[in-house]
């Protein structure tokens, strides 16, 4: 049965309830061996107590747009903390919203929160963003959605090596669809199909990658560094 979720990214949907804990992020400096007379104005570091540094600002309540103060707060509130990735996603206000109001309908989307947590996890391991292969593994394993087998599959991008045959087939899907930009063979579509999957979770698949993509390159663009509490899943 489904029940309220607040998630460690700031946005409220379904299924569980996580947080990951991810540092207040409230310094800002340049790194130590910035020259900050000869760096680019248009590239601006920040530093979380000397350990955590972003290429974008990683903004607080206090920091934020106007347009993004509620948002941000509301992620303070719902997880005790705000997370580094809605702090670098507040420098766009409506990137947040997007972010936040998207994440609510993919969660309560005809997949199960496992299968969800696969499509995360490969889409992230694809486009090579850390911070959210920490997270999702996090989350995956904490919440005991996916077996120790199906994340080291999901974040070896190899759906071979699934113990849950419909798992592999969606992450085989997920693969081809991000591989193909979306352009996947007859015979895989089929092979989703044949699985168990439907028409509508075919669509629902290139909506969790389409909801990955975003935070996943703004992490690739900021370079927001993996929190503490997430580096056990790293």
């Amino acid at each position: 049965m489904k029940g309220r979720l607040k998630t460690v990214f700031g946005f409220q949907t379904t299924f569980l309830l996580i947080t990951f804990g991810l540092q207040h992020i409230t310094n800002q400096s340049f790194p130590k061996n910035a020259n900050r007379s000869s760096m680019p104005h248009s590239v601006q570091y920040t530093e979380n107590k000397g350990i955590n540094m972003a290429r974008l600002t990683v903004h607080t309540v206090e920091t934020a747009p106007e347009a993004a103060k509620l948002r941000v707060e509301a992620a303070l509130k719902n997880n005790g903390f705000i997370p580094n990735l809605i702090g670098v996603l507040a420098n766009a206000p409506e990137a947040l919203a997007f972010y936040q109001e998207v994440g609510k309908l993919n969660a309560a989307n005809s997949l199960t929160p496992g299968e969800v947590e696969v499509i995360q996890i490969i889409a992230a391991r694809t486009n090579e963003c850390g911070f959210c292969v920490a997270g999702h593994t996090k989350l995956a394993t904490l919440k005991k959605l996916l077996s120790e087998q199906s994340i080291k599959a999901s974040r070896a991008l190899a759906a071979g090596e699934f113990d849950d045959a419909k798992l592999g087939a969606l992450a085989a899907f997920t693969q081809a669809v991000m591989a193909k930009k979306g352009a996947v063979s007859d015979d895989e579509l089929k092979a989703f199909f044949d699985a168990g999957y439907n028409q509508q979770q075919a669509v629902e698949v290139v909506m969790g990658v389409a909801l990955a993509t975003l935070c996943n390159y703004v992490n690739n663009v900021a370079q927001t560094e993996i929190n503490p509490e997430l580096q056990a899943f790293a």
